[in-house]
């Protein structure tokens, strides 16, 4: 076993020019897939972040039938009291709460009324447990002890003409039904990418909102951030049974679909992307071991001859291409690292047409270049087992003859 080893690496060095060849293939294919992954993980990491830090939280926890209300879903409320709060806070992987309040309503500025999807927040919690929020916000944040301001979302304010500091009146139905108007300033407006938060929403104090519903002391939702975002699930399970079947915890995919099926269309593009790589560089692969077959046919005859087993001329070319193969995705998946530690440390900006400019970091796990060296040698021995099965096949007398 040792001693076909050493001479099937020996045989890898001896015919150098097809050896690089095949190597050179691997190598630029295995770079190119650890950097398209590491590239890719940075765009689905700013859309999960522009998810969960900008807008919904890592959870959500609602009253049951919230979401699925079709009439006075503001009936279906929830305390904001410290008890409540503290429920919530003390359950294993929560660092962060936001309450909130979601409602309807009429945007009027003396002469056009708009209708509006309106969230009031408290700004003291939400930019922690969303902090990507002043990131869209234009012309300021809300204040902390602000009770009258109000960010308008920019297509929304350039089509009503509301500069900073325009009064405007906000109308809506109370959770008893009753109809209430309350004046507010506005502060800024909400540069979102999202084209519905642009033309239809809006965002206000907590206590406003409070005050324009008639909800003193309650809200509709709470935001939670957590400490790993890969343990939402798990959280989810752990807030679900500290808060009981009256109440419902959602993930933030679930919450928000569009980016949760952006994110698994991407997943699968990488996917496809990087098993035609995977074929193409198997491909050379396959080619060099039918190539070192068929230049080394009287070798083989002769090892044949005197004695060396099938078994062991198949185990020969096997471990020649295992060697090239580890040794080359080694190579490229060093130099495809490289690359994405420095586009990682520097960023790539990109802007998609109609979007805000977005700096995404690359980055590659251990494990995906752990699968990527595994999946590489063993692609390398699968596509070597034809060559390799074939000249073990040979026929001593008739290789010999072989010119």
């Amino acid at each position: 076993m040792r001693r076909l080893s050493i001479i099937a690496v020996r045989n890898v060095l001896r015919n150098k020019r097809r050896s690089l060849f095949s190597a050179m293939a691997m190598i630029i294919g295995v770079a190119f897939v650890v950097f398209l992954n590491g590239f890719f993980n940075g765009f689905i990491g700013v859309v999960i972040r522009e998810s969960v830090e900008g807008r919904t939280g890592a959870l959500q926890i609602h009253h049951r039938g919230f979401l699925t209300a079709q009439s006075d879903p503001l009936k279906l409320d929830m305390p904001s009291d410290p008890a409540f709060v503290a429920r919530i806070r003390a359950v294993p992987g929560v660092t962060a709460i936001a309450p909130r309040i979601n409602f309807e309503g009429l945007l009027n500025n003396g002469s056009v009324a708009n209708v509006i999807v309106g969230l009031g927040v408290d700004p003291r919690e939400e930019y922690v447990v969303c902090p990507w929020r002043k990131g869209v916000e234009v012309d300021g944040s809300l204040s902390p002890d602000a009770t009258d301001q109000m960010l308008v979302g920019a297509e929304l304010a350039e089509s009503m003409e509301l500069a900073p500091g325009a009064s405007v009146t906000l109308l809506s139905a109370t959770q008893r039904g009753a109809s209430n108007a309350l004046d507010a300033s506005v502060k800024g407006r909400i540069d979102s990418p999202v084209p519905f938060a642009s033309k239809r929403s809006l965002v206000v104090p907590l206590a406003f909102a409070q005050s324009l519903l008639k909800m003193p002391g309650r809200v509709t939702e709470y935001a939670v951030a957590i400490e790993r975002l890969d343990d939402a699930e798990l959280v989810k399970q752990r807030l679900q049974a500290a808060l009981g079947a009256d109440f419902e915890v959602h993930t933030w995919d679930e919450r928000d679909t569009n980016a949760a099926t952006f994110v698994g269309r991407l997943r699968a593009i990488v996917t496809l992307v990087t098993s035609v790589l995977f074929v193409l560089m198997l491909t050379f692969i396959v080619n060099a071991m039918l190539a070192a077959v068929y230049e080394r046919v009287r070798e083989i005859g002769t090892m044949l001859a005197v004695g060396v087993r099938r078994a062991q001329v198949l185990q020969m070319f096997l471990v020649e291409a295992m060697t090239l193969g580890l040794a080359a995705s080694v190579l490229g998946s060093l130099l495809g690292t490289a690359a994405v530690l420095y586009f990682g440390h520097h960023g790539i900006v990109l802007q998609p047409p109609g979007t805000k400019p977005a700096t995404l970091y690359p980055f590659v796990s251990f494990a995906s270049l752990s699968f990527a060296i595994f999946v590489s040698v063993a692609g390398a021995v699968l596509a070597a087992l034809y060559p390799a099965f074939k000249a073990s096949r040979l026929r001593p007398v008739e290789a010999l003859r072989a010119v």
